[in-house]
């Protein structure tokens, strides 16, 4: 007995969920006689399902579900082939998406963002096209042109120099690992499929982030959606010669249970360290989002959480979503009384 005569149920149970999506056309390819038979548009279904299971992007990113027509099987292996490239990345794309809906970025406030059919066919017109950027950068490719921040697009688009993009007012470039000095401190966590990002939205340094994910992060914190639905609750400046609170906010280990760190720097080589901590919206089920920024004389705290009562009360009483979780990465550093007595009241 030869492969092609082993039985169909065979073959779906043992054989096909071992094989990629270039494996799976491939056979479908050429066994005009089992090929067509099993890797049908219901097998790829399930294996977009799958996908989007496996990288926690249900309610977060779908496929057209009404799309029929003689191009469905085409439809349905674009997505299941983006969907069937990474694992973090897809996941960490996720994590963005939910915060990005929180700030109003996505139509209408709301997900799934939907992988169109039009749009997959025009930019995606064979699997080579999808790998033209780090991994990072395509997965955000397919999302972002749905995102905005008002009226701005926030899709990433190329400049005219080679190399470099914009995301709404950013142009960014990959900075790669041997642009890096020796003893960089992102040369350690460097991932050639989100590698570091030097952007910069007039500023006169501009910025660099690790990741192209931090740089989404910082992006969702600082750079879109201000004054739609982010307010500030405090802030704290702080002396030159009184740096202590910021320092041990900049430099301590927070556990990811707690807050996302995100870190990025001045200048084009990171001179400078800032870090924005986001402590809710990232995890599953969360409606607010909340984060403290910190740079070395600044210490800011924000939500999008609406006031439950007027300002004659405590910010713990008008917001008690996000306070408590601010208040315990503040308590990890250290630094919660000084933060919280010293800081101006900004809401």
């Amino acid at each position: 007995m030869t492969a092609y005569q082993l039985p169909a149920d065979l073959w779906r149970q043992r054989v096909l969920p071992f094989l990629t999506i270039i494996e799976l056309l491939a056979l479908r390819s050429t066994s005009s006689t089992i090929g067509a038979s099993i890797v049908t548009a219901i097998l790829l279904l399930h294996r977009i399902d799958g996908s989007l299971a496996r990288h926690a992007l249900l309610g977060l990113i779908d496929m057209d579900r009404t799309h029929k027509g003689p191009l469905l099987f085409s439809y349905l292996l674009r997505v299941a082939y983006v969907l069937d490239q990474g694992g973090r990345e897809w996941r960490v794309m996720g994590t963005f998406i939910r915060l990005a809906v929180i700030h109003g970025l996505t139509p209408n406030g709301t997900a799934p963002l939907v992988l169109s059919a039009e749009w997959l066919a025009a930019h995606l017109p064979t699997s080579s096209a999808f790998h033209q950027l780090p991994l990072m950068l395509a997965i955000y490719r397919l999302c972002g042109q749905q995102l905005r921040d008002g009226a701005e697009s926030l899709a990433l688009q190329p400049e005219a120099q080679e190399g470099r993009h914009r995301i709404g007012q950013c142009v960014i470039r990959v900075v790669s690992l041997a642009d890096l000095p020796v003893g960089h401190s992102y040369r350690d966590s460097y991932s050639p499929t989100d590698p570091a990002i030097f952007y910069s939205e007039g500023l006169s340094q501009g910025l660099s982030s690790p990741s192209f994910s931090s740089f989404l992060f910082h992006g969702v914190c600082r750079l879109w959606g201000q004054g739609w639905r982010l307010r500030a609750l405090l802030w704290l400046q702080m002396a030159r010669r009184d740096d202590h609170c910021s320092r041990a906010l900049r430099t301590a280990n927070i556990d990811p249970a707690d807050g996302m760190v995100v870190d990025y720097c001045t200048g084009n080589i990171g001179n400078y360290l800032w870090r924005e901590v986001i402590v809710s919206g990232f995890r599953p089920g969360e409606t607010v989002a909340a984060h403290l920024t910190v740079s070395r004389y600044h210490v800011m705290l924000f939500t999008t959480e609406s006031a439950t009562t007027d300002n004659t009360h405590s910010l713990d009483s008008r917001f008690p979503v996000s306070m408590p979780r601010l208040r315990a990465v503040l308590r990890h550093c250290g630094v919660e009384q000084q933060v919280i007595s010293r800081g101006e009241v900004r809401v």
